[in-house]
């Protein structure tokens, strides 16, 4: 044991004594026994202090990011948690924990800070999932299971390990199906089982046996992406609803984004916000995925965050003008399939543009098409413009 110890260091402060142990190989998050003072200071140090749930993990080999759901948030919310060589990894009571022994659908309490509105660094994650000092986590590759006995073998490193999966209480996951049973497991997985170990056998009882691979599938690896991209367009024809942008680095691309039933439509503080109130030019912040139907230039969002509205009454509007009145800076815009009327005014601050460049109102013509967007009138079909954007037909 001496030869592991690098450095031993003693700071006293007055009557404190802090000791700091440096194990070569090993950091501080992964070491073995408690935490104390070094996860105490990152929890009162944090800007972010979150209980989430984890929803993808790409590797257990630090640094490495994990996607994570808000469960405090009356809206959910997802994020991406970097996790570096600083990063404190525990789970409850304080003891350290190791990445390879966390399942998707842990609960995790987050101590951090955010780099940008969808990121965060993590100081310290604490798995509350995992709580007792008898909980055992065990990976391999199933060689044999018996299912009328509720027992699975797994070979890990030489060596067979026993599963035994209790009926009504073990979970089995195969993502992203949950609560299987036994029969849905298949010899050759590579799973991870998670409940109380033996004192002395390599036995453990199951409270969750998750698939991580099966075959070329691999059902951990972190899938969401994050893109910050400029809106080019809603399109809305036959099929699902898309987006066309472009994104926003050194090397621009053009991408379609598809939105579906479960993508969650953001506006820059989070609150809900629908399609209808996006324009060209917005600037978006999108969690996608790669779908397995999705080309090199299509992804699926999982969120799109529209940093561009932020106030609680924009309205956005698409129709086609009716009639002009320069003079007052205003005009009507028929809208919608009711045919509804509204009054746009625009304002010394409103940005208007008409077939991709600048315009004011007098470029604007009867007949033009418009998409725009700004605040309502709290009783009235009156819009004070934000935006406004024209098109010749």
């Amino acid at each position: 044991m001496p030869n592991l110890i690098k450095s031993l260091i003693v700071v006293i402060s007055g009557s404190a004594i802090a000791l700091l142990l440096s194990l070569s190989g090993t950091a501080v998050a992964n070491a073995a026994g408690p935490l104390n003072a070094d996860l105490t200071n990152a929890q009162s140090d944090a800007t972010v202090k979150m209980t989430v749930s984890l929803i993808e993990l790409e590797s257990t080999t630090v640094p490495t990011s994990i996607l994570v759901r808000d469960l405090s948030a009356d809206t959910t919310m997802d994020y991406i948690v970097e996790i570096d060589d600083s990063t404190i990894i525990a789970r409850s009571g304080e003891e350290s924990s190791n990445l390879s022994l966390w399942l998707v659908g842990d609960v995790l309490k987050i101590y951090g800070y955010m780099t940008d509105d969808v990121t965060i660094h993590a100081d310290a994650l604490v798995n509350t999932s995992i709580n007792s000092v008898s909980t055992g986590t065990q990976n391999g590759w199933i060689t044999a299971k018996n299912c009328e006995d509720n027992k699975i073998t797994l070979l890990w490193n030489g060596a067979n390990y026993r599963i035994d999966l209790v009926p009504d209480v073990t979970k089995i996951i195969v993502p992203p199906n949950q609560n299987l049973t036994c029969n849905d497991l298949q010899i050759g997985d590579r799973v991870r089982g998670r409940g109380v170990k033996h004192a002395t056998l390599n036995i453990i009882q199951a409270k969750t046996v998750f698939v991580l691979r099966r075959g070329l599938i691999n059902y951990v690896q972190r899938r969401t992406d994050k893109m910050n991209v400029t809106l080019l367009s809603v399109i809305t024809d036959s099929g699902p609803t898309r987006l066309k942008v472009r994104t926003t680095d050194e090397n621009p691309a053009v991408y379609t984004i598809r939105i579906t039933e479960v993508t969650r439509l953001r506006q820059k503080y989070f609150a809900p916000i629908a399609l209808g109130a996006w324009i060209p030019g917005d600037n978006l912040t999108l969690l996608v995925k790669k779908e397995s139907n999705d080309t090199d230039y299509t992804r699926t969002a999982v969120m799109a965050k529209n940093n561009s509205i932020w106030k609680v009454s924009t309205q956005g509007v698409s129709g086609e003008i009716l009639s002009i009145n320069a003079a007052r800076n205003q005009f009507i815009l028929l809208w919608g399939p009711n045919n509804r009327k509204f009054r746009i005014d625009i304002l010394s601050t409103s940005k208007v543009m008409k077939d991709g460049t600048t315009a004011t109102i007098n470029d604007l013509a009867v007949g033009d098409l418009i998409q725009g967007r700004g605040q309502k009138h709290g009783t009235l079909e009156i819009i004070a413009a934000d935006i406004i954007v024209a098109e010749t037909p």
